[in-house]
């Protein structure tokens, strides 16, 4: 192992020539652009104090099979960004200060070396898989991104840093009488005056070693992170396998969710305890190298679990009937998590039946609990874990001591009858589920009854944009209170909802309602004044029909 104090690793100053890469069981690109700003003014604030140097911290290497090659266990985050700030001084270079030869420089000394052939860059640094490509043709090659919405969420971070990065330049230059005299100051301090202590190893064992020391001496590491580096440095002879099984569950649950995950898995087995103490009792308990191979086992097994939990259409499904997998997408669509310890340890036991009543009672327990009630997660969290404790103990023969546990967080019909009418619905995609597994109970058919994903879509009777028409109706100064309820919402063909736009009632109904085909139409074709009574008495009828769809009977 060697300790370098370099500048930054340009090939030009201290260091050796070397290319890095992050390999691909590492976390994606994190940072927001909190941990953005804050380098940017370390950096800037520390180059207007004329300081000798700005430290920077440490990076962790590990040597690979080629001697040009280092792979960056620790320092990834800090590394692209300054890359970022290299391409930004690159790009103001050529766009901004008229200045191609200087441009040419910047990116041959610090981003890398242009391929004759093809033209692209060679970079100095190479990310993961997940973000390898945004980052060689955005930030290193300079394209602009085709879709953004298209991204995944590290790569949206990637070109989130990199205008965030560009835009704290663009004002530096702009404060400045001088700013080519800027722009050179600013590059000469970053590439000799940024000081990292670099940390090479001849292999990944003495890397995770060194990484750990480092958390011990302060520095703030991502849970995630911490147990990945504890159980590659138990791998020993398994750690080519290890990395492979990391990268299958980084794959199946996605890098943003590895720490919550990982949570999750201890609750499947375990009493709660706070984010902060994970690291700290997965140690603990798996503290030899026999206990770390099970333990990772586990995790790859638990992974694909997940993953079946966050997708209705997982193959893991295939073999039950088709209600759990809208139960499942329900689940999803509420944005609850706190389940999934206990769908773990029921999906443990094997046992189809008990698995598919268990998912529909957390699929009404979600929807009366927190969609429609809004209670806090702490009680939640803690009857969850009391029922998978359970599940864990007796099985699915202990179907009906579980189902006593969870009644605890069941809120009863007259509660959500209540809360369920006043609700107000500021996004789309609840009412609308609501609204189509309503209208499927009134069809009488839970399975072949109108879709989430079939050409309808949800609309606002009274109209969230009113028109003269509505106004004389319904009064400015109840019309908010009433536009966001549960009553006034409908689902109509997505052709006919275009069509009728802001109308008033009577042209609305005509064209739409009294055409419709759909169930929760029906009664709507029946009224002929569209008014906040109305809305107010739907309201209640459609928490009636609710009760029945998302209820559990613990009788029984």
């Amino acid at each position: 192992m060697t300790l370098l104090k370099s500048s930054w690793p340009s090939g030009a100053n201290q260091i050796p020539p070397y290319f890095f890469t992050v390999p691909d069981y590492q976390r994606d690109f994190a940072w927001t652009a909190e941990e953005v700003d804050d380098l940017w003014q370390d950096i800037t604030n520390s180059l207007s104090r004329k300081n000798e140097e700005y430290f920077l911290g440490a990076i962790v290497l590990s040597d690979t099979n080629n001697p040009k090659i280092r792979e960056i266990v620790d320092g990834q985050q800090r590394l692209a960004s300054l890359s970022m700030i290299f391409a930004a001084i690159r790009n103001a270079w050529e766009k901004r200060l008229s200045g191609v030869k200087q441009a040419a420089q910047v990116s041959d000394l610090y981003l890398g070396n242009v391929d004759r052939a093809t033209q692209k860059v060679i970079p100095k640094l190479t990310l993961n898989a997940n973000n390898r490509r945004i980052f060689q043709e955005h930030i290193l090659d300079g394209m602009d991104v085709a879709n953004l919405g298209k991204l995944s969420k590290s790569d949206k971070l990637v070109h989130a840093a990199f205008k965030r990065i560009e835009e704290h330049l663009d004002i530096y230059l702009k404060k400045s009488s001088d700013p080519l005299s800027q722009i050179v100051e600013l590059e000469d301090f970053l590439s000799h005056k940024v000081q990292i202590i670099t940390i090479e190893t001849l292999d990944d064992s003495d890397a995770f070693i060194i990484f750990e020391t480092l958390n011990d001496r302060g520095m703030d590491l991502a849970v995630a992170d911490l147990v990945k580096n504890y159980l590659f440095s138990k791998a020993g002879k398994n750690l080519d396998q290890f990395k492979d099984q990391w990268r299958e569950i980084v794959s199946d649950v996605g890098s943003q969710n590895i720490t919550s995950f990982l949570r999750y898995v201890w609750l499947a087995e375990n009493k709660v305890i706070r984010e902060k103490e994970l690291y700290k009792n997965i140690r603990q308990k798996y503290s030899t190298s026999t206990d770390v191979k099970k333990y990772i086992d586990m995790l790859t097994k638990r992974a694909s679990q997940y993953s079946a939990l966050r997708d209705e259409n997982h193959e893991y499904w295939n073999d039950f009937y088709q209600e759990i997998r809208q139960d499942v997408a329900a689940l999803n669509k509420f944005k609850v998590s706190q389940f999934i310890p206990l769908a773990f340890a029921v999906i443990e036991t094997g046992d189809k039946k008990f698995i598919a009543e268990m998912i529909n009672i957390l699929t009404a327990i979600s929807l009366r609990y927190t969609v429609i009630s809004g209670y806090t997660t702490n009680n939640l969290e803690n009857t969850y874990n009391d029922a998978t404790l359970k599940v864990n103990e007796l099985g699915a023969l202990g179907f009906p001591n579980v189902k006593a546990i969870l009644r605890r967080i069941y809120v009863d019909d007259s509660e959500f009858k209540e809360k369920f009418s006043q609700r107000d619905f500021t996004t789309n995609d609840i009412p609308k589920h609501i609204l189509v597994q309503i209208n499927s109970y009134m069809q009488g058919d839970n399975v072949s009854g109108v879709r989430e994903h079939a050409p309808i879509t949800l609309e606002h009777i009274a109209p969230k944009t009113p028109n003269a028409e509505w106004k004389t109706v319904i009064p400015d100064d109840v019309y908010e209170d009433i536009v966001l309820k549960i009553g006034n919402m409908t689902l109509l063909d997505r052709g006919i909802n275009r069509k009728i736009s802001n109308s008033g009632w009577s042209n609305k109904k005509s064209i739409a309602i009294d055409t419709s085909l759909l169930s929760i139409n029906d009664e709507l074709k029946t009224i002929d004044t569209w008014n906040k009574e109305e809305i107010i008495q739907r309201g209640k009828r459609l928490a009636e029909i609710a009760c029945e769809v998302w209820k559990v009977n613990f009788d029984v």
